[in-house]
């Protein structure tokens, strides 16, 4: 994406303000004060004898009340932490790339820029190769930001169509893709746990969290071979299609469309 944007749909927006950190620094702050105050004032009730409890009902309050102020105390200390060391983020998701924003740094990309894209717990993980097409930009989208989900459900599809291009264009110039340290793709089929097996007889499948690599045995049935989280797997939309692909081709009397009987 050009600094001066053009024409583009907005189709996803996240903002976090380092201000709010702040805000909130100063509410815990004040919290832990009135808790600690609140501890020191039973203490005071009871060595005045201003009111007439059991002695294990002042400890148990005055407990709650140190433990209360020593957790809104945390919680200032790690809102301060933010305020002082994370910029405000600003996060537009467009139909032609995203715009990320941290502090005076600004970041904008095309998708065709997109290099990997990695589906973690509670994190979308981007890498952009940038103009100087020697670097890359590594960019996280994590809960701090916005929904990851939401974020994912708009930018997955955009990061699918890229990545399998790339990878498509990388086989057909027989050039290897590693998506995961025992995970490679080869023009002739995939490497999984330093098994080979050619399109012919791969399956492959997204269970939930799990991608499933799967060798035809010979007596026609599918065995795993090996299952990797998602979150430790590259472009896993990518090669789906690469996989959609290339195994009908590779294997048509699985995907032949049976003619109905009329």
């Amino acid at each position: 994406m050009p600094a001066t944007q053009p024409a583009t749909r907005l189709l996803y927006s996240a903002q976090v303000s380092r201000w709010r950190s702040l805000r909130r620094f100063v509410l815990g702050a004040l919290a832990a004060v009135g808790l600690f105050g609140a501890a020191w004032a039973i203490n005071e009730a009871r060595l005045r004898g201003l009111v007439t409890l059991p002695g294990i009902i002042f400890d148990l309050a005055t407990l709650v009340a140190l433990l209360l102020g020593a957790i809104s105390t945390v919680r200032a200390g790690l809102k301060l932490w933010r305020f002082v060391l994370r910029p405000s983020v600003t996060v537009n998701v467009y139909d032609q790339g995203i715009l990320w924003i941290q502090g005076r740094r600004k970041h904008t990309f095309r998708w065709k820029q997109m290099q990997r894209y990695r589906v973690g717990h509670g994190r979308r993980v981007m890498e952009f190769l940038n103009d100087d097409k020697q670097n890359h930009t590594r960019l996280v989208f994590t809960r701090a930001h916005g929904q990851p989900e939401e974020f994912g459900d708009v930018v997955a599809p955009y990061a699918a169509f890229v990545t399998s291009k790339m990878i498509a264009e990388s086989l057909r110039h027989d050039r290897a893709v590693r998506l995961h340290p025992r995970l490679t793709v080869y023009p002739g089929g995939i490497e999984a746990r330093n098994v080979e097996i050619p399109w012919s007889d791969l399956d492959v499948a997204v269970k939930g969290s799990q991608l499933v690599i799967s060798r035809r045995e010979a007596n026609g049935r599918f065995r795993v071979v090996k299952r990797y989280r998602t979150s430790t797997v590259d472009n896993v939309g990518g090669f789906m299609e690469v996989i959609h692909g290339m195994l009908p081709r590779a294997q048509p009397e699985r995907f032949r469309r049976q003619t109905p009987v009329r």
